[in-house]
């Protein structure tokens, strides 16, 4: 009876533990060898797929070697997205099966591991314009680095490295300054956002009827009237939370 050898990835510590993406490739792989050939072992790797220095892929291989198994995964680019290394691995000794696509053979899989290659650097290069441009924005003084808490409804600050400045996939990183006007810039933004003028409106109306209104009554009030977050998400408790306290203030100020 043949045998197989699978080898899983996941990319991430917390996947690995919580089996997320993992029991998906483990049905696939059964799914195939059921009636094939029996599964004598398997291997999972936890790590990015752009990394080729992968011991637990080494394992594999050289455990199919030493059995004569066929070395089995769910799709080509859980083996890498290097087009180099995944040839380099259809040039060994080892058979292999990909479960996605069980026909492959070393001609095509040269081809299937260039296109995989090919969408790490459009991915790479497009991060790389994203963080060019949100640098841009925030040296203008019209961005920010940071994101909404939603417990607060304010924004979060980013921690400051040990020379003060604020790092997004640069090592110059961005100063306390440039950063405090980003901030600033995009809080008057959301002040400014149509659902948040509208958010008020019926909070401070609410309040009005009802100083004791809950945040919960509050929440639901304002999904009823079909009114969403700056964001587009529905309002709850806790988001809803920073423009209480925000209508509070406004209408106290207006009281003084």
């Amino acid at each position: 009876m043949p045998t197989f050898i699978s080898y899983y990835r996941v990319s991430t510590q917390k996947q690995g533990r919580s089996g997320l993406g993992l029991d998906a490739q483990r049905a696939d792989v059964e799914r195939y060898i059921a009636g094939k050939g029996e599964l004598i072992a398997e291997f999972t790797e936890i790590e990015s797929g752009r990394k080729n220095n992968r011991q637990q892929l080494h394992n594999a291989i050289e455990q199919a070697r030493k059995t004569g198994s066929t070395l089995i995964v769910a799709k080509l680019d859980r083996l890498s997205r290097d087009a180099a290394f995944t040839i380099q691995l259809s040039n060994s000794s080892v058979n292999f099966v990909c479960v996605d696509n069980p026909h492959i053979n070393k001609m095509t899989i040269g081809i299937l591991a260039l296109v995989n290659q090919d969408e790490a650097e459009r991915i790479s290069l497009r991060t790389k314009a994203a963080l060019r441009e949100k640098k841009k924005k925030i040296d203008m003084g019209i961005y920010t680095n940071s994101q909404m808490d939603p417990l607060t409804g304010e924004l979060k600050v980013m921690k400051p490295d040990k020379n003060g400045n604020y790092r997004l996939g640069s090592p110059q990183g961005f100063t306390a300054d440039i950063t405090q006007a980003g901030m600033m810039a995009a809080k008057e933004k959301a002040h400014s956002n149509e659902n948040t003028k509208r958010t008020k409106h019926v909070i401070r109306d609410t309040l009005k009827e009802n100083p004791d209104a809950s945040l919960t009554f509050l929440a639901e009030r304002l999904n009823t009237y079909g009114i969403p977050t700056s964001r587009g998400k529905r309002f709850n408790k806790f988001n809803v939370a920073y423009f209480r306290k925000l209508v509070k203030e406004e209408m106290s100020v207006k009281n003084e």
